[in-house]
């Protein structure tokens, strides 16, 4: 795998995502936009994802990303964060693909959902030129260690700190799509989002 940077990726994820998911409906073509947020706007961020995880137990957050950056991506936007939830995969080593799908089946499957989801993906969200993975490091330490951690530990990292090193590994954030509308048809109208 080449080392594009996050940004780019993310940049071509959006326009994935505009492309497949709106169309290209020129309403949605307004290239990727993010806003700058220095620390201490992303630890007013993190408390609201504290918030969230005060209410959860770690058997609550393991491998379900979705419901709970979803959760978490409604909040931030509500209070003044532009937060993108971000639906791709994660690279170990810089070799190995965790959580992958291909976007194009991504896309399929989730606009001809009918039965039980059988897609493997993951969900973060991108804050600005931060990283808010708040599900990642729970549920690999259970997929570990067989038992759940005392204290969860969200990641949350610039982008130019990518790949994480995690003890003897690597960690890279590949998105693939950006937004809620991939999710709008598992959500209940209230939460619906077009973006």
């Amino acid at each position: 795998m080449s080392k594009t940077d996050y940004l780019t990726l993310l940049t071509e994820a959006h326009d994935f995502t505009v492309r497949h998911l709106h169309g290209g409906n020129t309403s949605y073509v307004t290239g990727l936009h993010l806003e700058k947020y220095d620390d201490a706007s992303i630890r007013e961020a993190y408390s609201f994802v504290q918030e969230i995880f005060s209410e959860l137990s770690p058997s609550d957050v393991v491998n379900k990303c979705l419901p709970i950056c979803l959760a978490i991506n409604d909040l931030l936007n509500r209070n003044h964060f532009q937060s993108i939830l971000t639906t791709g995969y994660t690279l170990l080593g810089n070799r190995e693909k965790e959580y992958y799908t291909d976007r194009d089946e991504l896309v399929r499957v989730f606009t001809n959902l009918t039965g039980a989801m059988t897609a493997d993906f993951h969900v973060w969200l991108t804050v600005g030129n931060y990283i808010i993975d708040p599900t990642y490091m729970v549920s690999a330490y259970v997929h570990l260690c067989h038992s759940y951690p005392k204290i969860g530990r969200t990641v949350v990292c610039r982008f130019e700190e990518l790949p994480l090193k995690l003890g003897d590994c690597t960690v890279n954030y590949i998105p693939q799509i950006t937004g809620t509308r991939l999710y709008n048809r598992l959500l209940p109208p209230h939460l619906r989002r077009d973006y």
